[in-house]
């Protein structure tokens, strides 16, 4: 999603991650909208060029400590294709499935996947 569907009133309190940093959509005094650095709390003019906020790919931040196992998942080395699986667990920053549609209940811990992209699937 691009910035201008970002900055919206619906989305404030969400987080955002764009150019490798994680950003929460606040409000200011005067009711403006804008990005805030969840690490340094700097805001996002300060810290990327206009470019890089033009043209910048926002993608909703997920905290994959809290999802439960088995959750449905899409999975990809590259971005762009996708594989459905199902959620094993979240470790050294690698989101792990069960492969080949497995689930807690068919599959193995020893069998487990990580992979370099995922999204939760929604239906």
């Amino acid at each position: 999603m691009n910035i201008r569907e970002v900055l919206k009133k619906e989305n404030i309190d969400k987080e955002y991650k764009v150019e490798g940093r994680t950003y929460k959509v606040v409000e200011s005094f005067n009711g403006n909208l804008n990005l805030k650095n969840i690490a340094t709390y700097g805001y996002i003019e300060s810290e990327l060029a206009l470019i890089d906020i033009v043209n910048g790919e926002f993608e909703e931040y997920l905290d994959w400590t809290k999802v439960p196992v088995d959750a449905k998942v899409l999975v990809s080395d590259n971005g762009k294709l996708w594989y459905k699986r199902h959620f094993a667990k979240y470790e050294n920053g690698s989101v792990h499935v069960f492969p080949d549609g497995a689930t807690s209940f068919t599959g193995s811990n020893e069998s487990l996947l990580g992979w370099e992209y995922a999204k939760l699937y929604e239906e």
